[in-house]
């Protein structure tokens, strides 16, 4: 079943420069599915349209109908933002960006306290959050005292406390060492929710995502397997791509 459904979607930041040219795909329930190109591909952008950070551009002198997004076959619109932002977990690329609460439980539990749950259902979630991320140990501490991988997991700890159906991570390993991409990882490979990633890491799209959605100046040049797009070495480099380092020869 369709969880997410971008249809004929554009974007443009300056009038007559279009970022996106009508992007159409659907995500079903329990994909994990990359999202690949080089800079200025429009990676960055589709994400923020489909948290509703931005929005499509109208079809303006066309007879075709506005493109959308929906989750969850609910329409992003300014007024369902609300609504849609408990249906998308979106895990930002620079982790300083997402926490900014005194200690890492009270950023784990503002979403859910802000959303109106019970405190001992804040609690609750809370504490299955930083379960599940590996970081209860953490609960007390300041964000500031944390590592850079501690803080991409408390990241992801703050949208799974609201039970997101859908989780999106912008670049999860970037600035991280071995060791820590290494643990992102295999936390990463725990989550049961279908999962989107952007990442310029086509190793770690190689190894997480199961499809990959190719995009070049703001299109969509492939859609398909993962393994298939990312071992196809001329397609890669027509769009500003090398092959994942394992294969490499």
């Amino acid at each position: 079943m369709s969880l997410l459904d971008v249809n004929r979607v554009s974007f443009s930041y300056v009038k007559g420069k279009p970022v996106l040219k009508n992007v159409t795909f659907s995500v079903e329930e329990g994909e994990t599915v990359g999202i690949i190109g080089a800079n200025g591909a429009g990676k960055s952008t589709l994400l923020k349209l489909l948290v509703g950070l931005l929005f499509p551009d109208p079809m303006a002198g066309t007879a075709m109908e506005d493109g959308w997004i929906s989750v969850d076959h609910q329409q992003v619109t300014p007024k369902s933002l609300s609504r849609i932002r408990q249906q998308i977990g979106y895990v930002f690329q620079d982790s300083d960006i997402q926490l900014f609460m005194p200690t890492v439980a009270e950023d784990v539990g503002f979403a859910p306290k802000n959303y109106g749950f019970s405190k001992q259902e804040v609690a609750q979630r809370v504490t299955r959050a930083l379960q599940m991320t590996g970081t209860y140990e953490l609960r007390d501490r300041s964000c500031l005292e944390l590592s850079g991988g501690q803080k991409k997991l408390v990241s992801l700890a703050t949208v799974l406390s609201m039970s997101p159906p859908l989780l999106i991570f912008d670049e999860p390993t970037s600035a991280l060492d071995p060791k820590n991409r290494r643990l992102v990882m295999n936390v990463f490979r725990s989550l049961p929710e279908t999962r989107m990633i952007v990442s310029h890491d086509l190793d770690l799209v190689l190894d997480l995502c199961n499809r990959v959605i190719l995009l070049c100046d703001g299109k969509i040049v492939r859609d398909g397997n993962a393994r298939d797009i990312l071992s196809d070495e001329n397609l890669l480099e027509e769009n500003g791509l090398e092959l994942p380092l394992r294969l490499q020869k």
